[in-house]
């Protein structure tokens, strides 16, 4: 039941996303991450912080949508404000949200033995949630000779969706010995292995679906590379949840959990995809 959830919740929401992603306006794309963004990390937040500490959870869902929002718009905050040109708003805001975080946990310390850890927790969610999905946005919209950051969007979650379906039918299938059972108890060798494979395939097949004009030992590199961190992402989401004792951020989509479930590879995987877009491409 629950493998038929998973193909059904993708073939319902992939056509959109995709014509969103590579017909859609770009303040589209920004607010479409924006939303999910604010799901990921109240999905985030409910995790790590009690229910007594719902303030502390709203605040830590508030800066961290202003963290993303600066990254993703500083050069045009710089230049509509009227701002310095040397002035690092990325490393202004990041200070500022670490004040911030500071605040609402000196004034509203709860527990106190376990205040600072809830604060690490705090600050932990804003870089890791926020910080890295800035990058989808920002790779959405960078253009090159023979590419656009749209078709390497539509590549990166190719890559990423596909090992995961890899992953996910070969460990079923396939998987004996566990790749990290502390942290992962379902995940096995098989499945990393078969994932891999898949999100190979899947991003040369993709490559060439958009018709990015760029040689295809690229496809092999991004999607191998990709794929493997993306695997890492999983298991990194796999660790927070575990110290926590639950097992889905969330169940807004059927079969697969929260949206911070979804896209815990994504993560991890499009800081990637922009650097090899910037350093290489």
């Amino acid at each position: 039941m629950k493998t038929l959830q998973r193909v059904l919740t993708a073939l319902v929401l992939a056509p959109p996303l995709y014509a969103l992603i590579v017909w859609g306006p770009w303040w589209g794309i920004l607010l479409l991450v924006t939303l999910v963004l604010a799901i990921m990390l109240t999905e985030y937040f409910a995790i790590v912080l009690p229910p007594t500490q719902r303030p502390a959870r709203q605040v830590g869902v508030a800066v961290g949508l202003l963290f993303f929002l600066v990254v993703v718009n500083g050069g045009w905050l710089t230049k509509h404000l009227g701002l310095p040109d040397g002035l690092d708003l990325t490393a202004v805001t990041a200070a500022l949200a670490v004040m911030a975080l500071f605040l609402v946990h000196l004034f509203l310390p709860g527990d106190l033995p376990g205040a600072t850890d809830r604060l690490a927790r705090s600050v932990l969610g804003v870089f890791y949630v926020a910080g890295l999905l800035a990058f989808l946005p920002l790779l959405a919209g960078l253009t090159g000779m023979g590419w656009n950051g749209r078709q390497l969007t539509i590549l990166l979650l190719a890559v990423v969706w596909m090992t995961d379906t890899g992953g996910f039918f070969f460990g079923k299938f396939l998987g004996r010995r566990k790749l990290y059972e502390l942290i992962s108890p379902k995940k096995t060798w098989a499945g990393a292995w078969g994932g891999t494979l898949m999100g190979w395939l899947g991003g040369w097949l993709f490559g060439l679906l958009v018709g990015l004009s760029v040689p295809w030992w690229h496809y092999l590199l991004l999607s191998l590379t990709a794929g493997t961190v993306g695997q890492v992402g999983d298991l990194c989401e796999s660790l927070v949840k575990r110290s926590f004792g639950v097992k889905d951020s969330g169940a807004l989509l059927p079969g697969h959990g929260g949206l911070l479930d979804r896209l815990d590879a994504v993560l991890f995987a499009a800081p990637v995809f922009y650097l090899y877009a910037m350093l290489v491409l």
